[in-house]
């Protein structure tokens, strides 16, 4: 299952969902995901119950994680022993498993987004 950082109750930026920040997020994560050769609403990263029979709990493509990590003012650290990147909405299947962004990859992704917007957007 996915877990909170440790240190959500020391959150000192949050940004609440709005049009405009949606499209400040996608534009930022787009241009970051240029050199992936994909972009954040083609990208979902989904979580299963277990490795051993995967049943899909959760899944949510990369726009959508970067708005909830605004909102949050954290990032979400995933397990990777079930969660991956995925081409395909509420898919859990290594063929359509995306080599790059790594889970990891965007777990840093988000880190950058956040301190984009702690230094740019807060205002």
């Amino acid at each position: 299952m996915n877990t909170i950082d440790k240190n959500a109750a020391d959150v000192d930026f949050t940004l609440k969902p709005s049009p405009e920040i949606d499209t400040r997020v996608r534009e930022f994560l787009n241009a970051k995901l240029e050199a992936h050769g994909t972009d954040s609403q083609q990208v979902y990263i989904t979580t299963v119950s277990n490795a051993a029979e995967p049943v899909v709990t959760f899944s949510q493509d990369l726009n959508a994680l970067g708005n909830d990590t605004l909102e949050w003012g954290n990032v979400q650290i995933h397990d990777t022993a079930v969660t991956g990147c995925f081409s395909k909405h509420w898919v859990y299947d290594e063929a359509v498993r995306v080599s790059s962004p790594s889970v990891r990859e965007v777990e840093a992704l988000m880190q950058e987004l956040l301190a984009h917007a702690k230094e740019h957007w807060n205002s």
